[in-house]
């Protein structure tokens, strides 16, 4: 089995298992000496990742005829460390980041960040591929590059998670009262409050059965439990950890919710717990964000709304379920059947098709 050498700025084992599907992947750390340091300090012992991460950088300039993939975000200084690896193997890029000509993840003072770009431009089209995981990435990246030409793939992340099965999908459907989801961070980015907001109006009229599960964690996590306290439709389930709870929950939901706000360097990218609630046969209500934009197509097989009409068109759509339950069943349906694309069988034929095309 072919070897791949993963060179990530964190963990990268959660973004690859599609590629660990044909391939053997060696996870190396970018940054050896800040995870040693914490094994040392948190762990009292040195994990093997964090020695094979240091003795892979000691040896950065040895490295020949290897197959390496550089999970980095613009514009972090440290390509011009791992940039070398350019010369002498087939390296390829891997990047989910949409703003490449605005605000990114890595900042440095003024000259630090001409220099870094500069450097960035430079090594770009050395890179055997570069690898996407939007489309709305690979068009940043280009907008950045231009007038150069690079080749640039479109790889999503996988989902790894069995669809529902169709008679329970029948069963869901076929319930009156009305089941909503959110899973995520309880931050105010998250749009929490819409959340909280959409219970308390559905206390009354033919919504007052229905109920909104709220799961995760984050600074608002006392405002979520005081308020699952005072209004009946909303419960707070805690942090799931559990990907086999997670996916019980989906399936007995019939609205997954996402009303994300746009902060100054965030906004909601590809998620995969939308395409996992999709295979659950959840339609999902989000906003107009990118990352719900690359995946869904509106009122096909999902709801986006802007931001500020997020509340009233899911109340209107809370309250058109009980008279139209088959359309909303329709777009369920084509929500599970788009999911699919996601699966592991589809991205890992993706990803042998990319490595095995750069060895002919």
């Amino acid at each position: 089995m072919k070897e791949i050498i993963i060179v990530h700025d964190f963990d990268g084992r959660p973004y690859f298992k599609a590629l660990e599907k044909n391939f053997h992947c060696k996870f190396i750390n970018s940054r050896p000496i800040r995870f040693l340091l914490r094994d040392l300090i948190k762990k009292k012992k040195i994990t093997k990742d964090s020695i094979d991460s240091l003795l892979f950088l000691f040896l950065l300039p040895f490295h020949k005829n290897q197959t390496i993939i550089l999970g980095m975000a613009p514009f972090n200084f440290r390509l011009l460390i791992y940039g070398i690896l350019c010369y002498r193997n087939k390296l390829l890029l891997h990047s989910s980041w949409h703003q490449w000509l605005g605000k990114t993840p890595f900042s440095y003072p003024k000259i630090i960040n001409k220099i870094l770009k500069k450097a960035w431009r430079h090594y770009l089209p050395r890179f055997s591929r570069i690898i996407a995981v939007t489309r709305a990435t690979k068009r940043s990246i280009l907008d950045f590059a231009y007038p150069m030409q690079l080749n640039i793939d479109v790889i999503p992340h996988v989902v790894d998670i069995e669809p529902i099965a169709r008679t329970e999908l029948d069963q869901k459907w076929d319930s009156k009262d009305i089941q909503g989801l959110f899973v995520g961070r309880l931050t105010p980015e998250k749009g929490i409050k819409d959340i909280i907001d959409i219970a308390e109006k559905m206390q009354s009229g033919v919504l007052q059965n229905s109920n909104i599960k709220i799961a995760g964690k984050g600074n608002l996590e006392n405002d979520v439990v005081t308020a699952s306290k005072n209004i009946s439709g909303l419960s707070y389930i805690g942090y799931i950890t559990s990907r086999e709870e997670l996916k019980d929950h989906m399936r007995r939901s019939n609205f997954f919710l996402l009303p994300s706000k746009k902060i100054k360097g965030w906004e909601e990218l590809f998620g995969l717990v939308i395409v996992e609630a999709m295979s659950q046969g959840c339609v999902v209500i989000a906003s107009k964000h990118i990352g719900p934009q690359e995946i869904i197509e509106d009122h096909e097989d999902g709801i986006l709304c802007e931001e500020n009409e997020f509340i009233t068109q899911t109340l209107r759509n809370f309250n058109e379920f009980h008279a139209d339950i088959s359309r909303y069943k329709e777009i369920s349906l084509h929500a599970l059947d788009k999911s699919q694309k996601y699966n592991m069988k589809n991205i890992s034929h993706l990803w042998s098709e990319l490595i095995n095309n750069l060895e002919r």
